[in-house]
C-alpha cells in the first residue's frame, strides 16, 4: 500500500487534517475531540497573529488515498531571533500507524533542512504557550482540558526516528482539595487586603483592560522560563478569546500595589467532560447550555499564575496564595498545567496548594541535517 506526503494547500486538505485525529481515535474510550472549529482558527495564518512572525506547513500522508498521518511545523523568527537558533516545532502530530508517522516526519524533515532549519523540537501545537508535550504515562484515563493525549507508541515511534528527550514537564493534582487545605491551613480569612497590597478578581466589564494587566504580568514574571517569547497584545486577545468559556471573573484573582496590578492567578474549569458529547462541533443548543452546566464542574484547574519579579517574596505573594486557597478550597479537587522539575518557585507554589506530580509530557528534539 502506496503512502504519499503532501503540504496541506486547500480547505479539503485541512479538513482531512483536522478529522484524521477522529479516525485515529475511534476506538479509544478517552479521546476527547478539541472544538473543529478552534483548530481551524488557530491554524489560520490569517487569524492568528502569532504567524506574523512564524511560517506554518502542514503536512498530511495517505495510504491509498486516506488520510494516514499528519503534522504541523511552525518556524518561528522571533524564536531564532530571542534564542539565537533557528529551531522548527513540531505540533499536531497523529498518525494511524508506524509507517505513516515515518513517512509524515521524513517529509517534514526534508522540508525544514531546506529552509536552514538546525533542529525539530515538540510536540507544540502549535508554540509554547499552547497544548504541549508528548504524554508518556497515565493512558487509562481522559486528559483534562489543555492537556495533550495520544497513544503510547507515539513515544517510541520517535525514539525510532532519532528523537531524544530535550525537556520533560508534569502535571499536578490533588484529589481531596478541600479536605487537604483544611487540614493543612485551617479555617482561612476572606483576606482582601494587605498592607499596600489588595486582591480583587477580574472585571469583565473591562476586559480588554484587565487582560492588558495579564499580558504585562506574564511577560514580566516568565521572562526568564525556558523557550518563552513575550507575547503581543494581539496575540495574548486571540488566546483569551475564548475565556468565557473557560473560566468565570471569580476564578481569575489579581495581586495589586497601590491599585497597580502587580501578580495574576488564573483558575479554569476542567470543561472536557462538557465537551466530549460534542464529537468536536459546538452546536447553538449545546452552547446556550454551556454556560450553566459549567458551573457545575467540580475540578479546578490552575491554568497561570505569576507575580513581577520585583514583587517576588513580598507580603503580596501570601495575599495571593491565600486568596487562592480559598477559591480552590470550594472544589473536589485540583489540577495544574505543566511544571519544570528545574522551577523551584513554581514547585513550591504546587507543593502549598496540595498538588503532587500527575502526568508526565516528554518535548522532543532532533538535530537536522541541511
Amino acid at each position: 500500500m502506496a503512502i504519499s506526503v503532501h503540504i496541506v494547500s486547500d480547505r479539503r486538505d485541512l479538513t482531512e487534517f483536522i478529522r484524521l485525529a477522529a479516525d485515529v481515535y475511534r476506538d479509544d474510550p478517552h479521546w476527547i475531540a478539541p472544538l473543529e472549529r478552534e483548530v481551524r482558527r488557530t491554524l489560520d495564518p490569517a487569524r492568528n497573529p502569532y504567524y506574523r512572525s512564524a511560517t506554518l506547513r502542514l503536512f498530511l500522508a495517505r495510504r491509498d488515498g486516506r488520510p494516514a498521518a499528519r503534522i504541523a511545523i511552525t518556524v518561528s523568527q522571533a524564536h531564532a531571533d530571542r534564542w539565537g537558533e533557528r529551531v522548527a516545532f513540531f505540533g499536531f502530530f497523529e498518525a494511524s500507524d508506524p509507517e505513516a508517522a515515518a513517512a509524515v516526519f521524513a517529509e517534514a524533515e526534508s522540508y525544514c533542512a531546506a529552509e536552514g532549519v538546525t533542529a525539530i523540537e515538540g510536540p507544540f501545537n502549535p508554540c509554547h504557550y499552547s497544548e504541549l508535550g508528548m504524554l508518556d504515562d497515565t493512558f487509562d484515563r481522559p486528559p483534562s482540558f489543555f492537556q495533550t493525549y495520544n497513544p503510547s507508541w507515539y513515544n517510541a515511534q520517535l525514539a525510532a526516528l532519532g528523537y531524544g528527550m530535550e525537556s520533560r514537564k508534569y502535571t499536578a493534582r490533588n484529589d481531596d482539595c478541600a479536605g487537604s487545605i483544611r487540614a493543612r491551613y485551617g479555617e482561612l480569612a476572606d483576606r482582601r487586603q494587605l498592607g499596600e497590597y489588595t486582591i480583587r478578581n477580574f472585571d469583565m466589564k473591562r476586559r480588554v483592560r484587565d487582560l492588558e494587566f495579564m499580558r504585562e504580568i506574564f511577560n514580566d514574571s516568565f521572562s526568564e522560563n525556558w523557550h518563552f517569547l513575550p507575547s503581543t497584545k494581539e496575540e495574548f486577545a486571540f488566546g483569551a478569546s475564548m475565556i468565557a468559556y473557560v473560566t468565570d471573573p471569580e476564578l481569575i484573582l489579581l495581586l495589586e500595589y497601590r491599585g497597580m496590578p502587580v501578580g495574576v492567578t488564573m483558575f479554569v474549569y476542567d470543561i472536557n467532560p462538557l465537551l466530549r458529547p460534542m464529537r468536536g462541533k459546538l452546536r447553538l443548543l449545546q452552547l446556550l447550555g454551556f454556560q450553566r452546566r459549567k458551573r457545575g464542574i467540580r475540578n479546578l484547574i490552575l491554568y497561570a499564575g505569576g507575580i513581577k519579579k520585583e514583587f517576588r517574596g513580598s507580603r503580596g505573594y501570601a495575599l495571593m496564595l491565600n486568596a487562592a486557597l480559598r477559591l480552590a478550597s470550594r472544589f473536589d479537587t485540583l489540577e495544574c498545567t505543566w511544571v519544570s522539575a528545574d522551577n523551584d518557585q513554581a514547585r513550591a507554589s504546587a507543593d502549598k496548594l496540595g498538588l503532587t506530580e500527575d502526568r508526565h509530557y516528554t518535548i522532543y528534539r532532533k538535530q537536522v541535517k541541511p
